[in-house]
C-alpha cells in the first residue's frame, strides 16, 4: 500500500476506525495467501497418500485373490474329500 497508517471504514456517511494498520493488513494479506498455499499442499499430500493406500490395498486383494485361486486348484486337484 502507498498509504501507511490507520485504515478506517465507511459505513453510511460515518467513517469508523477498522484497528488495524495499512502494515497489519498487509501482513494479514501474506499470511492469508501463505496459509492458501499450505492448505492447497496439504490436499495434494493427503489426496497422494489416499492413492498409495488405495494402490497398497489393491496389491494385497490381487495376492489375497491369488491365495484363494491356488487353494482352490489344490481342492480341485485332489478330487472332492469323503
Amino acid at each position: 500500500m502507498m498509504y501507511h497508517g490507520k485504515l478506517y471504514g465507511k459505513l453510511f456517511n460515518k467513517y469508523f476506525d477498522t484497528s488495524h494498520t495499512t502494515d497489519e493488513w498487509d501482513e494479514m494479506q501474506t499470511q492469508i495467501s501463505e496459509l492458501k498455499a499450505k492448505s492447497e499442499k496439504t490436499k495434494i499430500e493427503t489426496l497422494e497418500w489416499v492413492l498409495q493406500q488405495a494402490d497398497e490395498l489393491q496389491n494385497k486383494i490381487w495376492d489375497l485373490r491369488e491365495v484363494i485361486h491356488t487353494e482352490i486348484e489344490k481342492i480341485n486337484d485332489n478330487g472332492p474329500e469323503s
